[in-house]
């Protein structure tokens, strides 16, 4: 899911870290996700926002026009997973 798109810093040609984490915090109020966390570090990667949520992660490009998107995770357990799919889980290691 598409919350939107991030703009470049005002009078500024770029985006700062400051004014896309505002920028991201404001898409998410307006959307039904929520928030379960602060953002991740900006030394682990300058280029990435994330955003933890309830069921996964908010994550953009620090870049004017990224979109900022819903990356959603499903936990599960071997008992749920067909047998080629568990086998195909089990060769990676």
């Amino acid at each position: 899911m598409v919350l939107g798109t991030l703009t470049s810093s005002p009078g500024q040609p770029y985006l700062t870290w400051k004014d896309a984490k505002r920028q991201i915090r404001s898409l998410v109020k307006k959307s039904p996700v929520k928030p379960t966390g602060t953002f991740r570090q900006r030394k682990i990667n300058r280029g990435e926002l994330s955003l933890p949520i309830e069921g996964g992660h908010v994550v953009a490009s620090r870049q004017p026009g990224a979109e900022v998107r819903v990356l959603t995770t499903t936990v599960t357990d071997g008992s749920n997973l067909d047998a080629d799919t568990l086998e195909a889980i089990m060769a990676q290691g």
